[in-house]
């Protein structure tokens, strides 16, 4: 039997065989190669178009201003992780078009966006009048008490995820208009007739550039531990409007029942 260097000490092989220095590909290399490698794949191999319609990504909405208001969007990679979305709504009573459309370059942990938009906006960075729960319950009780205006603009957004944190810095451009109550139906005015929707707020009609930092993180991923969770948004304007303001907000999220000795679920109440 040979002996166990008999390889290593082979006469055949040269030191240039076995004496390699290390070698390394920078983020920017790793990307690029990534982009080749994704354009060498069948087409079948690809992400395809989605497309969005009624009750999927809130597609489906209702609310004073608009009616019933329906859209749908569609989604297009493109070669090099680029991807374009497009979304288009209408409203039933209000017979108003808003729609936007979105470059976007990057992975889900990050990148950038480029936007460009017309949209029902909110005066309220707290309220989701929008969300098809509340539509739900603008039908069936007519509690809208959304302050609506119309945004006409552009933004450009970068977004960077760690482990626990994620960043992201917009700059944008908006003018803000004044959107009247186009309906007060709602189904339990068949009961209280007298009743109506309240009306909106009458928004100033100003243009104004915009720049906005959100932090946000968290600690703790365990339902049966402490997790923290909080936010902070800094935000300015000037153009026709000029203001700065600050956010933040946090959460604490504790398990309902704790015991010495083991976990809920595990033996212990």
């Amino acid at each position: 039997m040979p002996p166990t260097d008999s390889i290593i000490n082979s006469p055949e092989l040269s030191e240039a065989t076995v004496d390699r220095a290390p070698t390394a590909f920078s983020d920017s290399e790793i990307d690029d190669l990534k982009g080749e490698l994704e354009d060498l794949l069948p087409s079948q191999a690809r992400p395809g178009p989605e497309w969005a319609y009624g009750l999927r990504e809130g597609m489906t909405r209702y609310n004073r201003i608009e009616g019933l208001s329906l859209g749908t969007s569609g989604t297009l990679p493109l070669p090099n992780r680029f991807s374009v979305r497009v979304e288009g709504r209408i409203g039933t009573v209000d017979r108003e078009p808003r729609a936007v459309l979105t470059f976007y370059r990057g992975e889900p942990d990050g990148g950038w966006a480029l936007t460009g938009y017309r949209r029902l906006d909110l005066g309220s960075d707290w309220a989701r009048p929008l969300e098809f729960t509340r539509s739900v319950n603008n039908l069936l009780g007519g509690h809208d008490q959304g302050a609506f205006f119309d945004a006409y603009g552009g933004e450009i957004s970068l977004v960077s995820t760690g482990r626990a944190s994620r960043r992201t810095l917009r700059l944008f451009f908006e003018e803000h208009r004044t959107v009247s109550k186009h309906t007060d139906f709602y189904l339990q005015r068949a009961i209280s007739p007298d009743d109506y929707m309240p009306e909106n707020i009458t928004a100033l009609k100003d243009s104004v550039f915009e720049g906005e930092i959100e932090l946000r993180g968290h600690r703790g991923v365990d339902p049966a531990g402490l997790m923290l969770s909080g936010r902070i948004v800094l935000e300015g304007g000037t153009d026709d409007l000029e203001y700065w303001r600050w956010l933040t907000s946090g959460t604490v999220a504790l398990p309902p029942g704790r015991c010495r000795g083991g976990r809920p679920g595990h033996g212990c109440r």
